[in-house]
């Protein structure tokens, strides 16, 4: 008998930029197509940061309305989670 299990990615991080980690997933396709690459290993779930131009987290309805558009194109049985954790805090501080 097997057990089924959900494999979660978090794909971005909440405050890592591009300096800290060249092949972080910051524009929206570069996100469609790392959760593509997570979808085909396996995942059934990602976790996502939406990023402004600057690679901050952003909170752009535009941004959400295409990444998951694109994920439900190309992974149609992805669970996405969007991460809006960030709203109203002061990232200078982190």
């Amino acid at each position: 008998m097997t057990n089924p299990v959900i494999i979660s990615v978090a794909i971005t991080g909440s405050v890592p930029r591009k300096k800290d980690c060249a092949g972080l997933p910051v524009t929206v396709s570069e996100q469609i197509e790392e959760t593509h690459k997570a979808y085909e290993a396996g995942a059934s779930l990602v976790h996502i940061h939406v990023r402004n131009p600057d690679e901050s987290p952003g909170s752009n309805p535009d941004q959400f309305f295409a990444v998951q558009e694109g994920i439900r194109k190309y992974c149609p049985q992805m669970i996405i989670q969007f991460s809006t954790i960030l709203l109203g805090v002061n990232l200078k501080v982190l």
